[in-house]
C-alpha cells in the first residue's frame, strides 16, 4: 500500500498561512514617462527603496517625491526611422525606393 499523501500536490501549493504575521508594508508610487503609474510593495523596514522601477511599458518609472523625480529628463531611445529621416529628406528617401524598386524590377541576364 502507497503512503503518499492524496489530494495534494507537493510543493505546488504553500500549507502556510499568514496569521500571525505582522509585516507592515509601504505602498511606493512609481511614475512612468509614458504617464503610467505602479505601485509597488516594500517592507516598512527596508534600507533602500529605490528610486526608479522599471514599468510594464519598459520605460523607467521615476518615485514619486524622491530628488530625481523633477531633475532627471528620461531620453527617449530613437527608432532606425528617426535616425533615417535626420541624415535623408523623404524626396531624397523616395527617389531612392524608385531606383531600388526598379532595378529589382529590371530583367536579370541569364549567364
Amino acid at each position: 500500500m502507497s503512503k503518499s499523501i492524496r489530494g495534494s500536490r507537493m510543493g505546488a501549493i504553500s500549507l502556510e498561512t499568514d496569521s500571525g504575521a505582522d509585516a507592515q508594508l509601504l505602498l511606493v508610487p512609481y511614475l512612468c514617462v509614458n504617464g503610467h503609474t505602479s505601485t509597488k510593495r516594500f517592507w516598512a523596514l527596508a534600507d533602500e527603496i529605490p528610486d526608479t522601477w522599471l514599468c510594464a511599458c519598459g520605460a523607467a518609472g521615476i518615485r514619486e517625491g524622491s530628488e530625481n523625480s523633477e531633475t532627471k529628463a528620461v531620453k527617449v531611445p530613437k527608432t532606425h526611422y528617426d535616425m533615417l529621416i535626420e541624415r535623408r529628406t523623404k524626396g531624397d528617401l523616395s527617389e531612392l525606393l524608385s531606383e531600388r524598386v526598379n532595378l529589382l524590377r529590371k530583367p536579370k541576364k541569364a549567364s
